[in-house]
C-alpha cells in the first residue's frame, strides 16, 4: 500500500469548499479532495508549524510541556519507525523551518527527503522551472476525462471572474432602466451593516446564507452584488454564478464608493 499525506500551513477548514463552505473560491482544494481522503474529524492540538509537526511525528500533544523546537532524542517519530521497519518514507516540502536552527532534524526521520526552495524569501522560487499553466491544463483535462466537478457547480462558471460596475454607472443604470432591465441589487453584508444603511431597493442576503436564498432571486435579470468595500461582493457573485445566474456584476468599492459619489442610502 502507498499513502500520501498532503499538509498545508495556516488554513481554516471553515473557509474551504471541501468542508462545506459555499462562498469561498478554492477550486484546487476541491479538485484535490475529489482525488483523496478528506479528514473530517481532525482537531487542532499544538501550534504553529513545528509544534504541530512534532504532534504528527510522535502522536502526542507537545504543547503540554514545550513550545517551538526540534524533535527530542527521546521522541518516537512515526516516519523513523517506518524507516527502521523497512517501509520507505519520503518528504517533499517547501517549509524551510525544517532546516533552520531550532527547527531542524524533522526531515532526517524520513528515509529520503527533498526541499523545494522559494517560500518566505528562501533562495529561488519554483516558478522558474515549473510550467504552472501546463500543470493546470493537465489537471483540467484529467478532471474532464473523469467527469469531476465541484459541489458548488462547474468551475467554468466563475473562471473568468466577475465584471465590476462603478457607482456612477450603477446610478445611471438605476435611473434609466425599467422593468426586467432594472438590475437587482443584492446586499451581502451582515445584518448590522444592513441596518445602518443600504442602497435603495436592495434585497439583503448575508454572504454566508446567499446560496440558500439563490432561488428567491430572479436569475433572468442582471444582478449586482455589493458589500462594504467590494471584496465580499465578489465572493457573492461567485455564489450566484455557480448557481446558474448568467449576468452578475459587483459594485466596485461597495457602499463606501456609492456614498462617496454622493448617492443616497436608506434605512428600514
Amino acid at each position: 500500500m502507498k499513502a500520501i499525506m498532503v499538509m498545508f500551513d495556516s488554513l481554516n477548514r471553515h473557509m474551504l469548499a471541501p468542508y462545506g463552505c459555499g462562498w469561498t473560491h478554492t477550486p484546487n482544494f476541491q479538485r484535490l479532495a475529489q482525488h483523496t481522503v478528506v479528514f473530517d474529524r481532525n482537531y487542532i492540538c499544538s501550534m504553529p508549524c513545528m509544534p504541530a509537526r512534532r504532534d504528527l511525528h510522535t502522536g502526542r500533544p507537545g504543547f503540554l510541556h514545550r513550545g517551538w523546537g526540534p524533535l527530542e532524542p527521546f521522541d518516537d517519530s512515526m516516519p523513523a519507525i517506518l524507516k527502521n521497519n523497512g517501509v520507505h518514507s519520503h518528504l517533499v516540502t517547501d517549509h524551510y523551518h525544517y532546516f533552520e536552527c531550532g527547527g531542524a532534524n524533522y526531515h532526517t526521520q524520513y528515509a529520503t527527503w527533498e526541499f523545494v526552495r522559494g517560500q518566505e524569501g528562501v533562495g529561488y522560487g519554483v516558478g522558474e522551472y515549473e510550467d504552472i499553466e501546463r500543470l493546470r491544463a493537465e489537471a483540467r483535462a484529467q478532471d474532464e476525462a473523469e467527469g469531476n466537478t465541484t459541489d458548488e457547480g462547474d468551475l467554468a462558471a466563475i473562471e473568468d471572474g466577475t465584471p465590476e460596475i462603478s457607482a456612477e454607472d450603477l446610478r445611471v443604470m438605476l435611473e434609466i432602466e425599467e422593468g426586467e432591465d432594472l438590475p437587482i441589487l443584492v446586499d451581502v453584508r451582515e445584518d448590522t451593516e444592513w441596518s445602518g444603511g443600504h442602497l435603495p431597493g436592495a434585497v439583503h442576503y448575508r454572504l454566508g446564507a446567499l446560496e440558500d436564498h439563490a432561488a428567491d432571486i430572479d436569475r433572468n435579470r442582471i444582478v449586482v452584488t455589493y458589500c462594504h468595500s467590494g471584496m465580499r461582493s465578489i465572493d457573492g457573485s461567485y455564489v450566484l454564478k455557480r448557481a446558474g445566474f448568467p449576468r452578475v456584476m459587483s459594485l466596485a468599492g461597495g457602499i463606501v464608493a456609492w456614498q462617496e459619489a454622493g448617492n443616497e442610502v436608506v434605512t428600514d
